[in-house]
């Protein structure tokens, strides 16, 4: 019987770690540059979400407002033009 092919496990090199820090710490640097216009695009993103709920809470809340209003005129209709009965 043939024996198994074992593979070879790489061993990490120092730089491989030194590499990820320097990266993340670019990132850190890059974002301390751009906070300005993050904080300008997150509040126009929050801005826009607002509005878009206030929107939908303004419409469920008019159609709510209409069909008491459709109802009320329903039974106030029917009870007036009601036929009295003998």
């Amino acid at each position: 019987m043939p024996k198994a092919i074992k593979k070879k496990i790489r061993k990490k090199t120092a730089g491989s770690e030194i590499e990820v820090k320097d990266r993340l710490s670019e990132i850190k640097n890059t974002l301390k540059k751009r906070q300005k216009t993050v904080f300008t695009y997150s509040a126009i993103v929050l801005t826009v979400v607002l509005v878009i709920a206030g929107i939908f809470i303004y419409k469920y809340i008019s159609d709510s407002k209409s069909q008491q209003l459709e109802y009320e005129a329903y039974k106030t209709y029917h009870n007036m033009y009601q036929k009295k009965q003998l």
